[in-house]
């Protein structure tokens, strides 16, 4: 039987907390994704480090990882599980909010920093069998990338290979695994960073303090998916109340009609062949 792995990559908060302790891990997994040199992310900061258990339980707690590199490019790095409906739009936001971050108004534009926001989904975003999707401005006339300032990444992870062919296949595939036993499966004999971030999710998974937060976030997921459905449940009520006073406003009306008609000197079975009411509907009409 395979033994649940408590503090999985797949969790936002404990994905975060894997990369703010490890730079290096970090630095690798970018580099792959940017396809530049790992000497490039020297010197990074994570701006956004640390959660409590307490921050976790807030919705509105940022759960992404913001990086910043020494020659002032942003990153945000973000875990996703589930799909909202919605997250396209959301991360055009994140990364043009992120791109005029602390940009003051009279500033010089020429110093505006490339800005990138990575996405790692556990669900399927868009159509066709490709796990990758890099996304750019582009003059569509020319089919010309406008500029690199700003690119938006999504991984789709349940469309990857079974079996990785290249290092950052294997990244992607770490971050899906649920038990001790996939963790080992993802090892490999010349990977000392992909072997690192497997030893350091272990290390985790043993950490009362990391089992803590993994819980505060299963925890408020749990709370989330259950508003959801409350809501799910009114919006359902409400429409069968509709239905059914649509209904009763409609029959109301077809009693009037047949009332009208039986006045005006039509038989039962007329008032009801004319309304679609039965024989004993009209039969009830009190003139």
């Amino acid at each position: 039987m395979k033994k649940k792995l408590v503090t999985a990559p797949s969790i936002d908060a404990i994905f975060k907390a894997i990369f703010e302790r490890n730079l290096d891990l970090l630095s690798d997994f970018l580099s792959l994704v940017m396809k530049v040199d790992v000497s490039a992310f020297e010197d990074i900061k994570v701006t956004n480090p640390g959660l409590t258990p307490e921050q976790i339980g807030d919705k509105y707690a940022v759960l992404d990882l913001l990086v910043k590199m020494k020659t002032g490019e942003k990153i945000n790095v973000e875990m996703q599980n589930r799909d909202e409906g919605n997250y396209i739009q959301r991360s055009v936001y994140n990364v043009s909010k992120l791109f005029t971050k602390d940009f003051r108004t009279g500033k010089d534009y020429s110093k505006l920093r490339r800005t990138v926001c990575i996405n790692i989904l556990q669900f399927n975003l868009f159509a066709g069998d490709e796990y990758k999707s890099t996304v750019y401005p582009i003059i569509e006339e020319r089919n010309e990338r406008l500029t690199d300032l700003w690119q938006i990444h999504f991984f789709e992870t349940k469309k990857l290979p079974l079996e990785p062919t290249n290092r950052l296949e294997r990244w992607l595939r770490f971050f899906t695994v649920k038990s001790e036993e996939e963790l080992e499966m993802v090892r490999t004999q010349n990977d000392p960073m992909i072997n690192k971030a497997v030893d350091v999710t272990l290390s985790m998974n043993d950490d009362e303090q990391m089992q803590i937060l993994a819980w505060a976030r299963e925890k408020r997921d749990l709370a989330e998916a259950a508003a959801k459905a409350t809501a799910a449940e009114r919006e359902k009520a409400m429409a069968e109340n509709y239905e059914k006073l649509l209904k009763m406003n409609i029959f109301q009306g077809k009693l009037s009609i047949a009332r009208n008609l039986i006045l005006d000197g039509a038989d039962e079975s007329y008032a009801a062949k004319i309304t679609g009411l039965s024989i004993d509907e009209v039969k009830d009409i009190k003139l």
